[in-house]
């Protein structure tokens, strides 16, 4: 059986990431994100966009939700304690995301999904990409994979599993 290290998935999902090691031939991933709450991703907002600047920030987050959060960081975050900010910028990503979820589905800011197991695993851990490529893309239970040549491309292979 594949071991999985880095951060713990629920059983259903590492099943899943298991099934794919298995198909092309991996004995071992890291996990390296998992699902999050609207607080966690707004803190996650706010570290990538102090990392990477805000023209990064706004090319990953900047379409649906995360585009709002963003304004707000930007327009609230030399005036107010950061705890305030990280607070509307996590009510504003709630707010949408259950709109888009009354309008078909969320399609946007999956890590904090309540219909599917999203995790990342990281590259470096992969022995064979090309092979885990091909047997995320064709397991039947991932809904939405990205990876570095995507299109949108990702810098992890990001799997989202539609929970059972």
């Amino acid at each position: 059986m594949p071991i999985l290290t880095g951060q713990l998935l629920p059983h259903a999902a590492a099943n899943v990431l298991q099934e794919i090691l298995r198909s092309a031939g991996l004995t071992t991933a890291r996990v390296s994100d998992v699902g999050r709450t609207f607080d966690e991703q707004a803190k996650v907002l706010v570290d990538y966009y102090k990392l990477h600047g805000a023209a990064a920030a706004k090319a990953l987050y900047g379409h649906g939700p995360g585009g709002k959060a963003i304004a707000i960081f930007e327009e609230e975050m030399k005036s107010k304690p950061m705890p305030e900010v990280l607070r509307h910028m996590s009510d504003a990503m709630r707010d949408a995301i259950t709109k888009e979820i009354g309008h078909g589905g969320q399609k946007h800011l999956m890590h904090t999904s309540s219909t599917h197991f999203v995790f990342d695993v990281a590259p470096s851990s992969i022995l064979n990409h090309a092979a885990f490529v091909k047997a995320a893309s064709q397991h039947p239970k991932v809904t939405r994979f990205l990876h570095p040549h995507s299109l949108p491309p990702d810098k992890v292979f990001h799997l989202e599993v539609k929970k059972f």
